[in-house]
Formats: C-alpha cells, sequence, structure tokens
C-alpha cells in the first residue's frame, strides 16, 4: 500500500481512510486474481437525475480503482442497471430490470403481459364463460394479475 498510516498528519480524515480501504481491496484482488464487490452509495442528486461515476459519495478513488462501474437507477418508472466503467472490453450500456411480484425480486426478462380486460357496454346480457363473470348486465373478465405499482421494495 501507497500510504502508511502511522506517518500520517493531523488532517488525516474518513476520505483518507476509504482511499486506504480501496487500496488494499484493490491489492487483494490483483494478488489473488478475485472479483471484489463494493457497494458505494451516492450522493444526494437532485430528484431525478440520472447517477453517473461522479454522483459517488467520499473520493474518487473508488471508481478509478474499479474494473466495473454499475449503477442502479431509476426514472421515476422503471429501474436498469446502467454500465458506466467496464475495463475488461469496454461494453457500456444498461439493461432494464423488472420485479417479480412472486419471487420479490428484480429480473432483466419482461413479465407476461395481463390479457385486456373485456367489459360489455350495460344491458347487454352475457352469460358466465372462459373467466368472463357476469355483474348485473356487465360483463367483466377476471385475471389473477394485480396493480403491483408502489408495492415494489426499490
Amino acid at each position: 500500500i501507497s500510504r502508511d498510516v502511522k506517518k500520517m498528519s493531523s488532517s488525516f480524515d474518513k476520505f483518507d481512510m476509504q482511499d486506504i480501504a480501496i487500496e488494499k481491496f484493490r491489492k487483494f484482488a490483483t494478488d489473488y486474481n478475485v472479483h471484489v464487490t463494493l457497494v458505494v452509495h451516492p450522493r444526494k442528486e437532485d430528484e431525478g437525475a440520472k447517477l453517473g461515476i461522479s454522483s459517488f459519495y467520499g473520493s474518487a478513488k473508488a471508481t478509478q480503482e474499479a474494473d466495473t462501474v454499475l449503477i442502479l437507477q431509476s426514472d421515476g418508472k422503471r429501474k436498469f442497471v446502467d454500465v458506466k466503467k467496464n475495463r475488461f472490453d469496454g461494453t457500456l450500456g444498461h439493461v432494464p430490470l423488472y420485479f417479480e411480484r412472486k419471487s420479490g425480486r428484480y429480473t432483466e426478462d419482461a413479465p407476461a403481459q395481463a390479457p385486456p380486460k373485456t367489459v360489455v357496454p350495460n344491458g347487454v346480457g352475457v352469460k358466465t364463460f372462459n373467466g368472463v363473470g357476469h355483474q348485473k348486465g356487465r360483463a367483466v373478465a377476471s385475471s389473477n394479475y394485480g396493480d403491483i405499482r408502489g408495492q415494489h421494495p426499490l
């Protein structure tokens, strides 16, 4: 490690400690040829602002030493993983994420679309058939799909 904690002046702060920790993680990953995942929280940004490499809390050391920088983004409607740095082959981009209510997990595969509800105008007689129920002159298709907006954990 390039720094010796004992030789630090009184200006030694938490950002210096972060830098030292990141240097040690980088050295460990290089020496043992392993991948180390480090989660770094972004600092407060304006509501709806897209996060970038400069959005991370602390010093720039975390993103400078990283081989890969992934950011979990939200545009208010959906979530996606944004690949902001990739030392392995340089590929950058994003992958959409979809919440699966049944498993409580996010996946990159879009959920199957719910079948459209069939509504028959008032006064039209309809008998119950194939999942369609009769309610006071109005038929509506039944569905096991529920509205999950606002119910996911992130």
